[in-house]
């Protein structure tokens, strides 16, 4: 059934009471069954994850900063540029009279935020914006993803919901893929499912108010931190660079509805001060660290080559390439006498910087997986 056809179904069956309680007994079998079968998502990707990909765990102590001991020696580094921590901003129901005041703060501080959008709503009223809105978002490098067609109302199955609206945004943004989800919150008789929905997405987040742990990721349904940045006394910044803190190293999600106007001043301090610490916590689009994630656990690097003039490494990770292509920062030591150093994959450059700890050097340099050998070279 079409997307046409579906849009004017609103009336709701009834289903018998014993059917219903079939239906969620079998939905539960349903789940377990998944959890201990190979991951595949969207696409057929051939990754395996663990139950604690759909289900949160408690968090794992995550490593420190590694720095491999010898010359040619690397590592995948757990955050993007070796960062301590990860940062999102997340802003769903589409909230058109926002999006002026969010672009602003993205020009101010040079950061890109997710939209999570319902996609039956554009152009049926000021607050949903128009698809044109949302096109210029992307356009300023903002990230536009899914949550769902209706917002579960109940019209559509819930594998309607997920497929028709990934379907919709790619269709209204040419050449945008779209990759991962936020579930809807409330009470509503179409339940959300992260078995259906790993068929088109690669991750999914969730309403639960936990901090995502980077070890041991529920990819397919994260934490999310409403109201502010960095606020509460279970998730402040210092929280995450703190080697003691269980947040040590986390990703930390904001869920945004609208943005009033007397919490614009706190959100705008709480970006100032990310700004502030962008040395230690990567600011990221939630699709951005969602792959990072999945990429990094999922990696493998050997060295295949070392000379005095040059290493060179084989980066893979096993998984599907057309959905996968998120570069990894990857840590190389370097030998004595580098003092610098240019990286390539596959012949062309990439980004590669050089840092000092105790004495000896180590580059980073940024890699997407199973895209060709990277060479590092003195320069």
């Amino acid at each position: 059934m079409g997307l046409a056809q579906l849009e004017g179904r609103r009336n709701r069956q009834t289903v018998r009471k014993g059917d219903r309680k079939m239906g969620k007994l079998l939905a539960v079998c349903a789940a377990v069954v998944w959890c201990l079968l190979p991951f595949r998502g969207a696409a057929d990707d051939p990754a395996t994850l663990p139950e604690s990909a759909v289900k949160y765990t408690r968090p794992v102590k995550a490593p420190d900063r590694q720095w491999p001991s010898a010359a040619g020696d690397a590592s995948v580094c757990l955050w993007k540029g070796d960062r301590l921590a990860a940062f999102s901003i997340t802003i769903d129901d589409n909230n058109a009279p926002d999006h002026p005041f969010w672009t602003k703060m993205g020009e101010t501080y040079g950061f890109h935020f997710t939209w999570f959008v319902i996609t039956e709503r554009p152009g049926t009223g000021g607050f949903w914006g128009t698809w044109d809105d949302f096109r210029k978002l992307h356009q300023l490098g903002h990230d536009i993803q899914s949550h769902t067609v209706s917002h579960l109302h109940g019209q559509y199955t819930i594998d309607e919901e997920y497929r028709l609206s990934k379907e919709k945004i790619e269709q209204e943004i040419p050449g945008h893929r779209v990759r991962t989800l936020a579930y809807p919150g409330g009470n509503h008789e179409v339940k959300n499912d992260p078995a259906i929905a790993a068929k088109y997405y690669l991750g999914a987040r969730g309403v639960a108010g936990f901090v995502t742990p980077a070890v041991n990721m529920p990819y397919m349904s994260t934490g999310s931190q409403g109201g502010g940045i960095f606020t509460g006394e279970r998730s402040t910044l210092e929280s995450f660079l703190d080697p003691s803190h269980r947040n040590y190293r986390g990703w930390h999600i904001c869920l945004f509805h609208t943005a009033k106007e007397d919490a614009r001043a706190r959100i705008e301090e709480g970006l100032k001060r990310v700004k502030e610490h962008e040395a230690d916590i990567w600011v990221g689009t939630f699709t951005e660290v969602l792959l990072y994630a999945r990429e990094r656990d999922a990696a493998k690097v050997a060295v295949v080559e070392r000379k005095p003039e040059k290493i060179v490494l084989s980066l893979t990770d096993g998984l599907d390439d057309a959905l996968f292509d998120i570069p990894l920062t990857v840590k190389v030591r370097l030998p004595d006498g580098w003092k610098t150093c240019v990286g390539s994959q596959n012949g062309k450059a990439v980004s590669c910087s050089v840092v000092e700890r105790e004495g000896a050097r180590y580059a980073l340099v940024d890699a997407v997986p199973d895209r060709g050998q990277v060479v590092l070279a003195q320069q």
